[in-house]
């Protein structure tokens, strides 16, 4: 370059150079300057677009772009960047504009233009037009294999049906081009999701070693919770998920003003912002279903955010009508729904998505409230700044386990995290009976005429692991059936081959999923519930106990695998809870071959009156309320996060910090929190077995000020 300053090839090489080693803004200013040597190159101006929108600089990528357009003389460059300007579109949330380019490049030589077009239908929920596009990419331009399977395979996933097909498109996508992370990634997932287990070590070792070297693309963090993986592996595939929509929201802050409050001051009312995307039958809607109706309208104003559209369902109209806002948010930017939650100035959002499917994390991130909350969604840490809170239990998330991929203070409840509705909603079915005569109207065994061993979780819960336990749990009782749910269908070829492995003969009992009016009932037909070690039964576990069955389960490494441990000291049934392994085939035959004292435990289960206020709703809102927490004579309106899932207890405070606003120091007394530095408690737990030992109570905080209730609802600056 010095020899040649004129050079164009040069700078454009070093440009080149300098995004293979990750270093974009040192690529920007040579790709820069070979645009100005060339101005009439297309490729250099859409390498300085390409750039931009790597480093979130929009505005300049556009203008390269449209730059690139008008020095285009062929059609298969305006294919490139029309493409390439969709993908920025995408980034940025404007989806039509984005489907705009997609289209006009479509009318070129463009199959990458299939393909994101196919992506952005996909994000649309459009599966059947998905797919058409990626057939149609694929017959124009069958050398872009591996793209093209992968865009069909995912396509064909979405519409949950012909899951073998989609199966076979991405291992077609992996045998054309092997370093297709997404593709290879979304076929490993996918026969784990058919319990397709054979090379599945083969397979995770490759898995493991791509996500240490930092490829993580298409894997899912939610998925990432069941696979065979480190504590710092988990956290390397939630960051990279986190980093896009940390990109997302430093774009959006130049045009997001967050309302400010007065901390020095108490509201009158609370105001909470609630944001998911599953208040519908989904698992989080079921479980909160009756939570909101039962909280004190005169303490609290509760603004409901909804992701996605309305479902029909009972539990989305008992949500909807027991807040006092409920807004329709489908298809709408984070940064337009977090202005909607900006302007009804909440003290507190509560985000129940987390990391799963219509999950707009970037709006808790916006702080449009001053203390964004991780409950329930998603059983892990969003690794993101902004999010203040993960809610969570001793058992669930112990203190040893809060490590520093954990950027939210934590706030453990007394009791289990979870909140369930099953004794409002459920009541019938709780109280009936499901007799040998019922299940043979259904097809299904019972437990009068035969041992039941059942597990209702989705399959791809379920790993080989645990299922060979289950196997051996199968062979030391020979009277033994197992009862799972055909979820879905494609998964019981693979799972009927396993028992003829293990000569187990036709032991196997599949059923498809129950309509919600029954399902709790037809549970009753089974004898013992055995958890997935991979990822626990977290609602159906829930589900199961309400029924009356035990459940048998061991204390895993992450939070998605300590969630029956935390069920099971909740209902004071330590006997169910497995140190090892072995312990847990152990407890699990012991029953089977002992039908009294499995009787006992099913009594135990079934009677509800011991059961600690965290249990239920009702109860557990009551105690709250009874409990009258005070600080210096002043009476404090109750965080709604208690009366979710705690119950009255000593009260703690944390100690105040610049990221810890004096409000929420005083709120926040009945939790206890942690920080790396350590933490303050009256219990923890011991190692990973989930069994609580008993600590000297800590002292409460000494107050620096009092507090004065004021007038106004939610006062501000």
């Amino acid at each position: 370059m010095e020899l040649d300053p004129d050079n164009v090839v040069s700078p454009f090489k070093m440009g080149a150079l300098m995004m293979r080693t990750a270093r974009a803004e040192e690529a920007l200013v040579f790709f820069r300057m070979s645009s100005e040597l060339r101005p009439d190159a297309p490729v250099v101006h859409n390498n300085v677009g390409l750039t931009c929108t790597k480093l979130q600089m929009f505005e300049e990528a556009t203008a390269a772009f449209e730059r690139g357009l008008e020095a285009s003389k062929d059609a298969q460059a305006k294919g490139m960047i029309l493409n390439n300007m969709g993908i920025m579109y995408k980034e940025m949330g404007e989806t039509e504009k984005a489907m705009e380019c997609f289209e006009q490049a479509l009318r070129l030589p463009s199959v990458e233009a299939y393909i994101n077009k196919a992506s952005s239908l996909i994000d649309a929920g459009e599966y059947e037009e998905a797919e058409k596009c990626m057939r149609e990419g694929l017959r124009v331009k069958p050398e872009s294999l591996s793209d093209a399977y992968n865009g069909l395979g995912a396509s064909i996933e979405m519409t949950h049906s012909r899951l073998n097909q989609s199966v076979v498109f991405f291992e077609e996508a992996v045998k054309a081009n092997p370093r297709n992370e997404p593709a290879y990634f979304s076929w490993v997932h996918l026969r784990c999701r058919l319990c397709d287990w054979r090379e599945h070590e083969r397979l995770f070792e490759e898995v493991r070693k791509m996500i240490d070297r930092g490829a993580t693309g298409g894997l899912g963090p939610i998925f990432g919770l069941a696979y065979p993986l480190s504590d710092e592996q988990m956290c390397t595939v939630a960051r990279a998920r986190a980093r896009e929509a940390v990109g997302n929201v430093k774009r959006m802050r130049n045009e997001f003003v967050p309302w400010a409050p007065n901390f020095a001051a108490i509201p009158e009312k609370l105001g909470i912002a609630i944001v998911s995307a599953d208040f519908n039958m989904k698992p989080v809607g079921q479980l909160i279903q009756s939570v909101f109706k039962m909280m004190d309208k005169d303490k609290f104003e509760i603004f409901a955010f909804m992701l996605e559209a309305h479902d029909n369902s009972h539990v989305m109209a008992n949500i909807a009508n027991s807040v006092d806002e409920w807004n329709w948010c489908k298809g709408l930017s984070p940064l337009v729904v977090a202005q909607m939650v900006n302007n009804e100035q909440p003290n507190i959002l509560i985000d129940f998505s987390g990391f799963t499917d219509g999950a707009r994390n970037e709006i808790g991130a916006l702080k449009p409230a001053p203390v964004a909350v991780n409950y329930l969604g998603f059983p892990y840490t969003l690794t993101m700044e902004g999010f203040d809170y993960i809610l969570s239990d001793r058992v669930v998330l112990p203190p040893e386990q809060h490590t520093s991929c954990f950027p939210e203070k934590v706030a453990w409840l007394p009791n289990m995290y979870m909140v369930n509705d099953h004794k409002q909603s459920q009541a019938e079915q709780i109280l009936g009976d499901f007799t040998a005569a019922n299940a043979s109207n259904l097809s299904l065994p019972h437990r009068s005429q035969q041992l039941v061993l059942a597990n209702f979780n989705h399959l791809q819960k379920l790993g080989p692991h645990t299922f060979h336990l289950w196997l051996r749990i199968m062979q030391e009782l020979p009277d033994s059936v197992l009862w799972l749910l055909r979820f879905p269908p494609e998964a019981e070829p693979n799972l009927r081959r396993e028992f003829e492995e293990r000569e187990i003969g036709t032991r196997l009992h599949l059923s498809d999923k129950f309509p919600s009016k029954i399902h709790l009932n037809v549970k009753r037909a089974a004898s013992l519930l055995l958890d997935t070690l991979e990822y626990n039964a977290h609602v159906s576990g829930l589900d199961a106990l309400w029924a009356g069955l035990p459940l048998v389960t061991l204390a895993g490494s992450n939070m998605a695998r300590r969630c029956g441990a935390s069920f099971l000291r909740t209902m004071k049934v330590p006997q169910l809870l497995a140190r090892t392994s072995e312990e847990y085939v152990s407890i699990a035959t012991q029953l089977g071959e002992n039908p009294r004292k499995l009787q006992e435990l099913r009594d135990k289960v079934l009677n509800d009156d011991r059961l600690p206020p965290a249990y239920s709703p009702a109860g557990r809102i009551q105690q709250v309320e009874r409990h009258s927490l005070r600080y210096e004579g002043t009476s404090l309106v109750h965080l709604p996060l208690f009366l979710l899932c705690s119950s009255p207890s000593t009260p703690v405070a944390p100690p105040p910090s610049a990221q810890a606003p004096f409000l929420l120091v005083h709120l926040f007394k009945l939790l206890t929190f942690s920080s790396r530095a350590g933490s303050r408690s009256s219990s923890r737990c011991c190692g990973s077995c989930g069994r609580l030992c008993s600590l000297p109570p800590p002292s409460s905080l000494t107050p620096t000020r009092s507090l004065q209730l004021p007038k106004a609802r939610r006062p501000c600056i």
